[in-house]
Order: structure tokens, then sequence, then C-alpha cells
């Protein structure tokens, strides 16, 4: 068998000195050649991403842009609902008859029994413009998160039966579930909401009790707190889009922004913001009363004509309160949400 290798390797001597020197000398040419191959790949993949970041980062340059123009539309428009909202609240307590009732009841026990009901009601018309007004600019900047997010995208629909372009549709759509929110009948609903919680939570409450301000503005700020907490409350998204057949008789482009919509505001409303919006405005509240009143304490029934007096003026001076801070964190949120939901 040796025999038979040796004289064949003989034999083909040159052959073999051949192959194995195009095999050695192939090797370099075989690396060369996967070696450039990479390279091209990897500057390729490298371009590829390149420009995938650049359209990324275009993408949100956009929605930043239109983003600001959006909310800075939405703030404005806030100022208009306050009057609407603060003139519905006024009408649906109806302050001015309760007072009527204190100076009206013929003996001390009745006049006490209707001055601890009008305490109850004033504290319960803080807190109710407080939730009202908060949940209308979370729900005005959650459109215009929405809007803006469609927009940059570049998704052209037509509405087939009007001449109006995407954009106005979008925002004359969003603006009639507004209005939805705060017709009467809803803030009434509302408003009953947030009436059988504090009237049950301050029943306890003597006129004669004394109160810091510290201790005042707690009581407001937990009161706020527990209405937010009661299940009639945990889904916002609901108060805002109560008619869901409504969306879905729309076209496909609108209900997909509504479905985003009501997607931003429950998860919007996870992150203890509303509650926080809530609380600033009531400590303002609370500030605002003791401010009138020139002291550090005060009783129950000393604070309560202080409440009624200083609601209109301090509703207004919410309206223009600072809230930046909150609305970016709202924004952050929304832009986190649309675009990993994308």
């Amino acid at each position: 068998m040796r025999c038979d290798i040796f004289n064949f390797a003989k034999n083909h001597k040159k052959t073999i000195i051949t192959v194995a020197g195009l095999a050695i000398t192939s090797v370099p040419a075989v690396y060369y050649f996967l070696k450039n191959n990479e390279e091209s790949s990897l500057k390729i993949n490298e371009k590829w991403e390149d420009e995938y970041i650049n359209k990324v980062d275009t993408l949100k340059k956009k929605h930043e842009y239109l983003l600001s123009a959006y909310s800075s539309v939405c703030q404005s428009r806030m100022k208009k609902y306050l009057l609407n909202i603060i003139e519905i609240i006024d009408k649906i307590y109806d302050i001015e008859s309760l007072k009527k009732q204190v100076m009206e009841a013929e003996t001390s026990g009745a006049r006490a029994k209707a001055f601890k009901i009008l305490g109850k009601t004033v504290i319960a018309r803080d807190i109710s413009f407080s939730i009202i007004t908060s949940c209308m600019i979370f729900a005005l900047e959650c459109q215009a998160n929405v809007i803006a997010h469609e927009m940059a995208n570049q998704s052209k629909f037509n509405n087939s039966s009007n001449s109006v372009d995407s954009e106005a549709l979008y925002i004359q759509t969003f603006l009639r579930m507004i209005s939805l929110f705060i017709s009467e009948n809803n803030l009434k609903n509302i408003t009953k909401k947030v009436n059988e919680i504090v009237f049950v939570d301050m029943e306890p409450v003597d006129l004669k009790k004394s109160f810091t301000k510290k201790e005042f503005i707690d009581t407001l700020v937990v009161l706020g707190k527990a209405v937010l907490r009661d299940n009639f409350f945990q889904n916002i998204s609901d108060k805002f889009v109560s008619n869901m057949n409504f969306v879905r008789q729309q076209e496909i482009e609108l209900v997909i922004l509504f479905e985003n919509y009501v997607y931003l505001l429950k998860n919007v409303c996870k992150n203890n913001l509303l509650e926080l919006l809530v609380e600033r405005y009531l400590t303002n509240f609370g500030f605002k009363i003791f401010s009138k009143i020139e002291s550090d304490n005060c009783y129950y029934i000393g604070l309560i004509p202080q409440i009624s007096e200083t609601y209109n003026e301090t509703a207004f001076q919410n309206g223009n309160l600072n809230v930046n801070d909150i609305i970016c964190d709202i924004q952050k949120i929304c832009y986190d949400k649309l675009t990993n939901k994308a």
C-alpha cells in the first residue's frame, strides 16, 4: 500500500506541487476577498444605520415643532374653556342660594346646619374645579400629541365628504369631543361624584375646629386625591370618549387617532401626574384663602366665607398657573408611548 502511494507521488510529482502551490496562493486571495466583502457590507450597514438615525431625528424634530404649535394652541383654548367651566360650576353649585338659606335660618341650630352644608359645598366646588380643569389640560395635551405624531409621519388622509384637509378634520373632531366633556350634563355627573365623597368626609368636621394653614391645605389635597382614586375616575378616557359607537362610525384614520388618544390618556393618568396637578391647584386655593385671613390659624366657621369669596379669583389664577413642567412630562410620556407603539 505504501509503495503504491510512493509510486503515485513520484509519477505525479509536478501535478501535486502545482496543485499545492495553487492551494497555498489561493488562501490570501480568499482572505482578501472575504475581508473586502465584509468591509463593503459594514459600509452598507453603516450607511443604512446613518440614514435611519437621520430619518428618526428628522421625524422627531418635525414632531417637536408641530407639537409645540399644537400645544400652544391647546393652552390658548384652555383659557377660553375656563370661562365655560367656571360658569357651569357656578350654576351647578348655586352658592348664593345656600348663603341665603344661612341668612334666613330661624334658629341657631338651623343656621349651623345650613352653614355646614355651605362649607362642604364650597370645598367640593374647589375640588370639582381643580379636577375638571386638570382633566381638560391632560385631554388637550394628549390630543396635541396624537395630531403632531400623525402629521409628523405624513399620513395624508382625505375626508371624502368635505374639502377640509386631514389636519383640520382631526382638530375639528377633537374639539367636538372636548365640547361634549364640558357640557353641563357631563360636568353634573362629575360634580355629583365629587360631592358624594367630600360631603361624607367633611360631615364629622365641627364648625369650631381650628385649622392651621398646612392642615387645611393638606385636607383639601387629601380630599382631592380621594376623589381621583374612586372607581369613577379610574378611566379618565371614558369621560372624554364616552360614546365609542360615535368613534367607530368615523373614517378609519379617525378611529386610529381616537384609539391612540384613549391609549395616551390611560397611560398618562397612570403616572400620578393628574394627582400632582390637582394638588397644585388645591394648594393654591388653600394659600389664597389663608392670605385673606392673614393668620396661620382659623376656625372652620371662619374659613367658610373666605373659601366662598376667594373662589372666582383663585380659579382664574389657577388658569394662569405655570404648569409647564407637568405638560413637559405629559409630552415625554406621550412621545415614548406613541413611538414604541408604532
